[in-house]
């Protein structure tokens, strides 16, 4: 899985995939007792155990170690990066995993308590050229969503193709993309939903949105 987001206090930073943090990444463990492991420059590894909502760490311990980012810019987003999991330690970190298809994708939320959340893609290698990347600049606005909402793209990528997936992976609404603005949302029901964009160049980004 590989780091497309932070958001700690509401506020959401993209990392950069430039050659010092491409392979940012976690790797989900399989078993019910393992270890836990999340790279960006640094490692940081840590013993879990899983329940039916998520995970905690085994004596609330996270462990960091290696050598850290260059670029400052990295060296920020490093520290951001591993305090979600240092400050949570001795939280429970509940998970959200959406299976897409089309293209098959897997997306991976990690959330603390405090709303505070770490988001990643199953993206395979060959595609984290650094010129495949977008900064995410979408915007969905309103959140939670009541009647309509809208789509403000401040990225430099085209967006071709908007669906609407709910939270068991089922595609319920198409949009034109050049409708960006007042797109209704009457005919679904109250719910947690997925946006699913896609951009000219192939990528995907999904967004979480709220119908009340």
């Amino acid at each position: 899985m590989v780091l497309k987001e932070i958001s700690i206090d509401s506020n959401s930073v993209y990392p950069d995939p430039n050659e010092e943090v491409i392979n940012a990444t976690l790797q989900c463990p399989k078993n019910p007792n393992s270890e836990f492991t999340t790279t960006y420059c640094k490692t940081g590894t840590a013993l879990i155990e899983q329940t039916i909502d998520g995970f905690s760490f085994v004596n609330q311990e996270f462990f960091i170690e290696g050598d850290a980012c260059e670029e400052s810019i990295n060296n920020t987003l490093e520290d951001l990066y591993f305090s979600f999991f240092t400050s949570n330690s001795d939280q429970l970190l509940t998970v959200e995993i959406l299976i897409l298809h089309d293209p098959d994708l897997s997306l991976l939320w990690l959330y603390a308590p405090n709303g505070d959340f770490v988001y990643y893609e199953s993206i395979p290698q060959e595609l984290l050229g650094i010129d495949n990347f977008n900064r995410q600049r979408i915007v969905i606005s309103p959140n939670p969503i009541i009647d309509s909402f809208s789509i403000q793209n401040n990225s430099s990528a085209i967006l071709t193709n908007l669906k609407i997936i709910d939270i068991n992976g089922k595609v319920v609404q198409h949009f034109n993309t050049t409708i960006l603005n007042n797109i209704s949302a009457k005919n679904l029901s109250n719910g947690l939903y997925y946006l699913q964009l896609v951009t000219d160049d192939g990528k995907m980004i999904a967004k979480k949105i709220l119908i009340e």
